[in-house]
């Protein structure tokens, strides 16, 4: 049975049909109301909701509903946002405030039959804006992924996944290296992926991987005993560092509804710990609460099937957002090229031309007779004005350390993209060798006077040409500091963290993106 989603009052009793928003001030917002999104069940089994998308309507001068041709829907008065409180089935973080009306929907994630998500909205109408009562009526459609845009954003060739950067409406994990994963030594900690995020603030922030224990304590302090246990919720937060929300102790069973506690407004959701009395996590313990997102791909060795993430894009005059992930099998040893529609659906050929007119090419994938054996990354960023910067060092045979300076007169601080946000290429890699790696480290000031820091803390993510690569390029690992200020010094330095025992590598450029906010 098909989806059915409906708008429930915040309690989920009472069934809303429109929205009245009465007595505003002009100017500033009004006091948010609470609602709930259901995948409606109640008349019997219905389908999961894929990309469930709210879209406003009002009534023009003629008593028709529109979607647009009404000033408070042309301006976009009305402000929407996810609280970050669902029921258990859902991993739904909190948004910033987004303005609906005209060309713009507010997208849910997706819902399973029976479950929910909870929202707010106010009416934010600018000063010159009459008050007064608007009543909006509230039209929901299940499997709205791509929404047509005005004219102007292919033309400017602008197709690209959005950063998001600076956005300040939603927060995703742009990069996860693996889930979180029960140590077994100690036996009271967890292993947390290499982690990559764009807060709801539309900054990047990353950390690596590193174990986290957790311990006896529950939420209010108080000691595990034999036959107790509490829930730990690991969320991404906007420090660049990992929140630990405990519930409190009961004895087990817990059931994670009752017992679980929310994600903190704001945080990315990553990880819920079961944590017992007897010091043991296993795997069992660990549900993974976060979605793929920016549109990254998960492969596995051992078999043909992909997963791509969520993310959003703009493709041909449409944005392209998609809530859930995808996954999809490629063909035995084949070349596969991977892209998405302006439909916002993924194809799949084996073939490099273009299967439709308006598409983005994501990633080209080379599979054997049982797994993806190589994968290319094609996506293209987009989100804010974009500068490439680029060192160029001394050319010749690299025969010892250099260093470049570059300034970024820019008026406007930028950011590094974390992933592939720098690259080294040399001319030659060197000639009869059997050992040698060319590292470039990229440093950047404050822009008023400070010292230099390093934008890579961990020597392991800066770029490494090694001696014996065929294609002497190499991409960055993430990007561990990723703001750079306006009228910052930038350096580049090169090392041979391995020695080359005869000819070195030679012209050598290192090129960094940065997305000006």
């Amino acid at each position: 049975m098909a989806p059915n989603i409906q708008v429930y009052t915040s309690d989920g009793v009472t069934l809303v049909t429109s929205i009245a928003i009465t007595g505003n001030s002009p100017g500033s917002p009004s006091s948010p109301l609470t609602y709930r999104l259901v995948n409606d069940d109640s008349g019997g089994s219905v389908d999961t909701a894929p990309s469930p998308a709210l879209i406003l309507r009002a009534e023009d001068e003629g008593g028709d509903l529109v979607t647009e041709g009404v000033r408070a829907l042309d301006e976009r008065w009305i402000e929407v946002e996810t609280t970050g409180v669902s029921s258990d089935a859902v991993t739904s973080p909190a948004t910033g405030w987004v303005p609906v009306g005209r060309n713009r929907w507010f997208n849910f994630v997706e819902l399973p039959e029976g479950e929910w998500v909870q929202f707010r909205i106010r009416d934010n109408r600018p000063g010159s804006a009459p008050s007064g009562e608007i009543v909006y009526d509230i039209a929901l459609e299940s499997g709205q992924i791509a929404q047509t845009l005005e004219l102007g954003h292919s033309e400017n060739y602008r197709d690209g996944i959005l950063t998001g950067l600076n956005d300040g409406t939603w927060g995703e994990a742009i990069y996860v290296s693996g889930d979180v994963t029960a140590q077994g030594s100690p036996d009271d900690t967890v292993q947390l992926p290499d982690l990559a995020w764009r807060c709801i603030d539309g900054e990047p922030r990353v950390l690596l991987s590193d174990a986290l224990t957790i311990d006896n304590l529950d939420g209010s302090a108080a000691a595990l005993i034999a036959g107790e246990a509490y829930y730990d919720v690991l969320s991404l937060a906007a420090d660049g560092t990992i929140t630990e929300t405990k519930g409190d102790k009961a004895t087990t069973p817990l059931d994670p509804l009752v017992d679980a506690p929310d994600v903190p407004s704001g945080e990315i959701p990553l990880a819920r710990v079961h944590r017992e009395f007897d010091d043991t996590i296993e795997s069992a313990d660990i549900v993974q609460l976060y979605t793929l997102g920016a549109y990254q791909m998960v492969t596995s060795g051992a078999s043909l099937n992909v997963t791509i993430g969520a993310g959003r894009a703009m493709v041909d005059n449409r944005l392209i957002r998609r809530t859930a992930e995808s996954v999809f099998a490629l063909s035995v040893s084949e070349t596969s090229y991977i892209w998405l529609l302006s439909s916002g659906s993924f194809s799949v050929t084996e073939d490099v031309s273009r299967p439709a007119a308006g598409v983005l090419l994501f990633y080209i994938a080379t599979t054997d007779g049982s797994g993806v054996t190589d994968v290319l990354d094609r996506r293209e960023w987009i989100g804010g004005e974009r500068v490439d910067v680029s060192f160029q060092f001394q050319q010749g045979t690299i025969a010892g350390t250099e260093d470049v300076f570059l300034h970024f007169g820019k008026s406007r601080a930028g950011y590094v993209w974390p992933i592939r946000g720098a690259s080294l290429a040399v001319g030659s890699n060197g000639s009869g060798n059997a050992a040698g790696q060319l590292r470039v480290d990229v440093l950047a000031t404050d822009g008023v006077g400070g010292a230099f820091t390093t934008i890579f803390t961990t020597a392991a993510q800066r770029p490494t040409v090694v001696y014996n690569d065929t294609e002497p390029v190499a991409y960055s690992g993430l990007t561990e500091v990723c703001k750079i200020e306006p009228g910052a010094r930038l350096e580049a330095q090169l090392s041979f963290p391995v020695a080359y025992d005869s000819t070195g590598p030679s012209d050598a450029s290192v090129s960094l993106t940065v997305f000006l906010v």
